[in-house]
This record gives C-alpha cells, sequence and structure tokens, in this order.
C-alpha cells in the first residue's frame, strides 16, 4: 500500500496492467519536494523498513505531472509513462511488455483523437 499521493510507475504499474510481469524493480513517484514531501517520503520509508541503496530494487522519484489520474487505476501513473519506465530499462521482458501496454493503452487514444 503506497500512502496519499505517490503512484506505482515501471513494472509494479505494469504488472498492474497486464497482468503479464513479475515485477523485479519497483517504481514509485511521488511529491519529493520539501515540507510535505518528507512526510510522504517517511510515509513509505518507515512501515516498508527502506534504506538507501544505490543498487536497491525501490527507486523513488519526483511526480513530475500535475494532470488528474485515471479513476480505474488511481495509484498508477499514466500509461504512456510506465511504457517510457519500461523502455528506458532495455530488458526484453519490460520491452514486450511496453509493447503491449503501447498498443492497449497508448494508441487507441491517439486514434481517438
Amino acid at each position: 500500500q503506497l500512502p496519499k499521493g505517490a503512484y506505482w510507475g515501471g513494472e509494479v504499474a505494469a504488472d498492474r496492467l497486464t497482468n503479464y510481469l513479475k515485477p523485479a524493480t519497483f517504481t514509485v513517484y511521488m511529491d519529493t519536494e520539501p515540507e510535505q514531501g518528507r512526510d510522504d517520503i517517511a510515509a513509505l520509508v518507515g512501515p516498508h523498513r527502506l534504506r538507501a541503496d544505490p543498487t536497491g530494487d525501490v527507486e523513488v522519484l519526483d511526480k513530475f505531472w500535475n494532470f488528474e489520474t485515471d479513476a480505474t487505476q488511481p495509484d498508477l501513473v499514466p500509461p504512456i509513462l510506465i511504457y517510457a519506465d519500461l523502455v528506458a530499462t532495455q530488458d526484453t521482458r519490460n520491452l514486450e511488455v511496453a509493447r503491449l501496454i503501447r498498443e492497449r493503452f497508448i494508441e487507441n487514444v491517439f486514434r481517438q483523437t
């Protein structure tokens, strides 16, 4: 369970969308700005006993968008960002799932406009 204002990206989000990938890394996007961001990070780190590790399997990144999330998947980043996260890894298993996400969730949006 993520704290309020945190969103799954990368492999976890891809698995939640497709049920086709067992996550090996865990990408979380959240507000990391001072004040509120520190409280949000503490709410993530404390209960899960996370600690800083540059080679770890949990990555916390700054939430950089300011539009509404999909009401059906409120704890996931937008599909295009999930796609980008997967492609950036250059891992063949992630690239296969990225293709599925592109076909199912991204291309349809562009066809409708």
